[in-house]
């Protein structure tokens, strides 16, 4: 089967972002951009990119596509 990673921040004011990507550095350097371009200053309270995963609960995990996964991707 194939697989994809998936990277989500939660927590962001009433919103959250999640991106799939081809391998865990792609899927987090796509999270960490879109989070330093468009939402540190606005919604993570200046945090870096590390603070805001760990202080929110933000995760990257791998997927098997084909697979039934419950509760937001969660095993």
């Amino acid at each position: 089967m194939e697989n994809i990673w998936m990277a989500q921040l939660e927590g962001l004011g009433s919103y959250s972002i999640e991106v799939l990507g081809t391998s865990k550095t792609d899927a987090t350097s796509r999270l960490r951009r879109e989070y330093n371009n468009n939402w540190k200053a606005s919604k993570g309270g200046g945090k870096s990119f590390n603070e805001i995963m760990e202080y929110n609960g933000g995760f990257v995990q791998e997927l098997t596509l084909g697979k039934v996964y419950m509760d937001g991707f969660r095993e």
